[in-house]
């Protein structure tokens, strides 16, 4: 019988264009999610994906994270976790949908910046943040929005 249980579990220590911002620990809590999920949960090795350091790219992630939404979506799962141990942090609402104007979050293993913009992927679903040049590059990354393209079906 298949399961319909799915998590993708990150732990991200180094990055890789700014290894004065590594952590320790974070790929630790990874595994440990995933043992927590296995001995706990009724989760099995099969139901979950652990990316660590240079496989937790932001493409990784939100293809996994994509594909898990998808298969909900189609009926294949009734649970899915997400895990993640990084830096995180706080970019602009741009939208209007937070009382504090504030949108929450997650730094990728390789997270990069161009002058006082980080980059961006192709994604539709994705938006980049500025920053000043007094800002740390560590303290911005990426965040999910809904475009009018994905509007309602999030």
């Amino acid at each position: 019988m298949a399961s319909n249980r799915k998590a993708l579990c990150v732990g991200i220590n180094q990055f890789k264009n700014y290894s004065s911002s590594n952590l320790q620990g974070c790929v630790n809590d990874a595994h440990d999610m995933g043992a927590l999920l296995k001995d706990f949960l009724g989760f099995t090795a099969g139901d979950i994906t652990t990316l660590t350091d240079a496989q937790a790219t932001k493409a990784n992630i939100m293809s996994n994270l994509k594909s898990m939404v998808a298969d909900a979506k189609a009926g294949k799962y009734s649970y899915l976790v997400f895990s993640l141990s990084s830096h995180g942090t706080q970019v602009p609402d741009t939208s209007g949908d937070e009382p504090d104007r504030a949108d929450e979050a997650f730094c990728p293993h390789d997270l990069a910046q161009k002058g006082n913009v980080w980059t961006q992927a192709t994604s539709s679903s994705m938006t980049n943040c500025t920053t000043s040049s007094s800002s740390y590059p560590r303290m911005c990354c990426w965040r999910f929005i809904s475009t009018p393209a994905t509007a309602g079906r999030d």
